[in-house]
């Protein structure tokens, strides 16, 4: 079985080459290796020259990501495809356990590893034990528990594109949700891919007003879908509630983002959670204070952030 992995790349010269080793070292012979540049001013286009006898190196006028993305996966002849980030490095045997999986039950249209957050340096800062899929629970507690390492077969994709352009800073959790209507998808309780975590990161460095929003149009476009199971659809308004609720969160590192609106809209929607919800994604008194408190507290956890990335840099 041909897989094919695509990494969208842009002026990301420090972590590339241990991306692109990472995968060319897999146990699993069979596989297409796609590196999208998309339009790289820095000295990425120069590593990528050292790997063109091995990978599939395309360049592309800037576009952003999930232009990258989905032309990736457009050029892919593989019958399943994984997307690894550029600077996210993964294990060996991730692509041969996947495929284990997806042999052995053709329901399923997706598989998912437990992976580790690494820092810039490559250091390991935790080992993220990743949840049995629940698309209730996907949709009820706004968790978005498949990860990096995810490999799907592209026959589910059904002709769309693998990264919708509305969802700039939401794609992956998007495809997931159009994926898990298609099919199974399944955890293997192993760490096999890894996600790094620095201020260049779009996680770290683009929490702002359109981050903030897509995560409540994606629940928004996903319900709006007229073919939805009712039993989905009846999880409408505590999903929303819980995607409002995020989106306020990100506004305490934002004061352009409307937090108290987004605060504000989660309670009316849901002004009581379900008490059964995972720990890390019940609504937290000190997060809604923050919000409260803000533009404040806004100040106060730049500082903060400002301070660790200083201390960060002079390791």
């Amino acid at each position: 079985m041909l897989v094919s992995i695509v990494t969208p790349v842009y002026n990301c010269e420090k972590y590339i080459a241990e991306t692109i080793e990472s995968v060319l070292v897999q146990d699993y012979q069979s596989i297409e290796y796609i590196v999208i540049d998309d339009g790289s001013t820095d000295n990425t286009p120069s590593i990528l020259e050292k790997y063109e006898d091995r990978v599939k190196i395309v360049r592309q006028k800037n576009s952003g990501e999930q232009s990258a993305v989905n032309y990736g996966v457009k050029l892919a002849l593989g019958t399943v495809v994984g997307v690894v980030n550029a600077d996210d490095p993964v294990k060996r045997t991730l692509v041969s356990r996947a495929i284990v999986e997806l042999s052995s039950d053709p329901e399923l249209v997706a598989v998912y590893p437990d992976w580790e957050k690494i820092d810039a340096h490559g250091d390991i800062v935790s080992t993220v034990r990743v949840a049995d899929f629940s698309l209730r629970d996907m949709l009820e507690q706004c968790f978005c528990i498949p990860g990096p390492g995810t490999l799907f077969r592209k026959s589910a994709l059904r002709g769309e594109p693998a990264r919708r352009s509305e969802f700039k800073y939401s794609g992956d959790f998007d495809l997931w949700l159009r994926l898990s209507l298609q099919g199974k998808m399944k955890r293997i309780p192993e760490v096999l891919a890894t996600w790094r975590m620095h201020p260049e990161s779009a996680s770290y460095a683009y929490r702002d007003p359109e981050m903030a929003a897509n995560k409540v149009d994606l629940f928004k476009t996903f319900f709006n879908n007229p073919s939805l199971p009712e039993e989905l659809y009846q999880l409408r308004r505590q999903a929303l509630s819980s995607a409002f609720y995020a989106a306020s969160i990100l506004g305490v590192f934002n004061k352009d983002i409307p937090a108290k609106g987004y605060l504000m809209r989660s309670f009316l929607l849901r002004p009581i959670w379900p008490s059964t919800f995972r720990v890390s994604q019940k609504r937290s008194w000190i997060h809604v204070l923050l919000v409260l408190t803000s533009p404040l507290s806004t100040h106060v956890l730049g500082w903060f952030n400002r301070a660790c990335n200083s201390q960060s840099k002079r390791r």
